[in-house]
C-alpha cells in the first residue's frame, strides 16, 4: 500500500494560522492536511505539521502540473479520467443527506424520500480507476447546523464505496473548535 491509501485528509481552515491549533487532531486518524496556499503564512503550520507526523500537501488546480507535495483537485464534470496522480481527488460532489423540501424530505418519483449520495460515483470510479486512491472534495452545507452524526454520514457514504471524504469543517466548527 502506498502512503497515499494510508493518509486520512483534511482539509486546514484558511483561517487557521495558528501552530496550536493542531493539537485539536491529537487522538483522531486524521494524518495528512490539505493547505490552500504555499508560503510564510503557512510555513509554521508545515513546521509543526511534520514534527507531529502529519504529512501536508498543497492544493492546486486540476490544470496545475503534478508536483508533490502537493495535491492537484479536479472537477468531476470535467475529469479526465486518463490522470495518473496517485490521488484522484474530486470536486463537485454532494453533502450526503435526506434531500429537503421546505420543512420536509422531498419524495423522488418512487415517493420515497429522495437522498444525497456521492456512492454511484465511487463505484464508478473504482471500476474505472481500482488502482488509484479516490479522495471526494465536498464542503458541509452553509446555514445549517450540523450535528456530528452528519459528519459521520459524509465519511461512511465515501468510505463504504471505496473512497475517502476529505474533511471540511462547517463554519461554526471552524470559528468554535471546541464545538
Amino acid at each position: 500500500m502506498s502512503a497515499a491509501s494510508e493518509w486520512i485528509p483534511m482539509r486546514w481552515p484558511a483561517g487557521w494560522r495558528d501552530p496550536s491549533r493542531l493539537e485539536l487532531l491529537e487522538g483522531t486518524p486524521i494524518n495528512c492536511l490539505l493547505l490552500a496556499a504555499e508560503g510564510e503564512q503557512l510555513q509554521a503550520i508545515r513546521e509543526q505539521a511534520g514534527m507531529r507526523g502529519l504529512t501536508c500537501l498543497t492544493v492546486v488546480g486540476s490544470d496545475a502540473p503534478a508536483a508533490s507535495p502537493q495535491i492537484r483537485i479536479h472537477h468531476r464534470s470535467t475529469l479526465d479520467w486518463r490522470t495518473a496522480d496517485p490521488v484522484l481527488a474530486v470536486s463537485e460532489c454532494v453533502w450526503p443527506a435526506v434531500a429537503g423540501g421546505s420543512g420536509g424530505a422531498q419524495a423522488g418519483p418512487t415517493g420515497v424520500p429522495w437522498v444525497d449520495s456521492n456512492g454511484w460515483f465511487v463505484q464508478l470510479a473504482r471500476t474505472l480507476r481500482p488502482r488509484q486512491v479516490l479522495w471526494l472534495v465536498f464542503e458541509p452545507p452553509e446555514k445549517v447546523l450540523l450535528r456530528p452524526e452528519a459528519y459521520a454520514l459524509a465519511v461512511a457514504d465515501c468510505e463504504t464505496y471505496g473512497g475517502r471524504w476529505v474533511i471540511a469543517l462547517d463554519a461554526v466548527a471552524e470559528s468554535d473548535p471546541a464545538r
